[in-house]
């Protein structure tokens, strides 16, 4: 059966073209222990769906509800908001998704703000409104990617439902009663500031992208052949906005998946060949994204300047195989009957 879905970008990698001499800047079980550190900023961090979104501020004064996305190594606004801030068309890019590339413009943006912790002024990609439009209706203005959340030590606790930001190089756990984080995995920035790791799935080894903004667990066919993967049915990966030819793909549950010392059973995945693994050099390689079905059930803490991650010691209970609502009200990949 072949099933059309549609969901937010799946780590979306822009390829700046600028002109010459124009820079860009582009009581839970699984809550993690008490953090030393210095603490910049924690605000709340909404679970839509298979969608994460924080809402930030920028000089004029508007409120702006962004997907949080560290599967994009740029900041976005949506069309509406770059009118609505009056924003200013002044270079090209190129954006790669769950479809082929797309050629965008890129806006000068103001200062992105999380109450005390921020961006500076830059560079933002200007994106569709339907690539930030959820399956229930809602509308983002844009999204975060890891322009801003680079510049800190960053817990994504989507278990408590809040974001924290340290001060670089000062976030670390100091035990307590409560469960802590387990030690440190090493992640790798490839060459477009993401978060590339390696992981375990039905135990071989994978690399990986950690990606807030993918609803989903995807693995690449060669992921799925090493770690004995079956799949199901059939359906149509399309990312809105992002490239028009999408990407076919089998429904899928990974018996395990561990990071460090941190495991995780029975998660509902997608087998495709995304365009983004050629993009990052992994189309031959086993390779998997890492969503938010994985990210929705333990805390996990991002240390920017020494490429470290620490996860929760006991991740929240999987949902019930194929059961997706327990975890997501609205599924962010929504089927819609056969394509055509």
């Amino acid at each position: 059966m072949m099933i059309r879905i549609s969901g937010t970008v799946v780590a979306m990698y822009v390829a700046l073209g600028l002109p010459s001499g124009l820079a860009g800047s582009m009581a839970v079980q699984s809550r993690t222990g008490p953090l030393e550190g210095e603490l910049i900023e924690e605000v709340d961090l909404a679970h839509r769906g298979g969608w994460l979104s924080v809402v930030a501020r920028v000089p004029t004064g508007d409120s702006l509800e962004l997907v949080l996305d560290t599967g994009a190594n740029a900041d976005g606004f949506g069309l509406a908001t770059v009118h609505r801030l009056r924003l200013e068309r002044v270079a090209a890019g190129r954006v790669f998704g769950a479809g082929d590339s797309e050629r965008v413009w890129l806006v000068s943006g103001p200062p992105i703000r999380l109450g005390a912790a921020g961006s500076s002024p830059g560079l933002r990609v200007l994106l569709d409104d339907e690539f930030l439009t959820h399956p229930s209706g809602m509308r983002y203005d844009g999204l975060l990617g890891t322009g801003l959340l680079r510049r800190y030590d960053v817990l994504i606790d989507v278990p408590s439902r809040r974001l924290a930001l340290y001060r670089s190089g000062t976030a670390a756990p100091s035990g307590g009663p409560v469960v802590p984080v387990r030690e440190a995995v090493s992640f790798d920035p490839l060459d477009c500031d993401l978060i590339g790791l390696r992981v375990l799935i039905n135990g071989r080894w994978v690399d990986a992208i950690l990606d807030s903004g993918a609803p989903d667990i995807i693995v690449n066919r060669a992921a799925a052949a090493l770690a004995d993967v079956p799949t199901g049915d059939e359906l149509y990966l399309h990312s809105r906005g992002i490239g028009d030819e999408g990407s076919g793909g089998h429904r899928t549950r990974l018996a395990s998946v561990e990071i460090g010392r941190t495991a995780f059973d029975g998660l509902d995945a997608i087998v495709s060949d995304l365009p983004i693994f050629t993009r990052l050099g992994q189309a031959d390689r086993p390779a998997a994204i890492i969503g938010v079905s994985l990210i929705e059930r333990c805390a996990i803490l991002v240390e920017w300047r020494t490429r470290r991650l620490r996860l929760c010691e006991s991740p929240v209970p999987s949902p019930v195989a194929g059961d997706r609502t327990a975890a997501r009200p609205h599924d962010a990949f929504v089927p819609r009957g056969p394509d055509r």
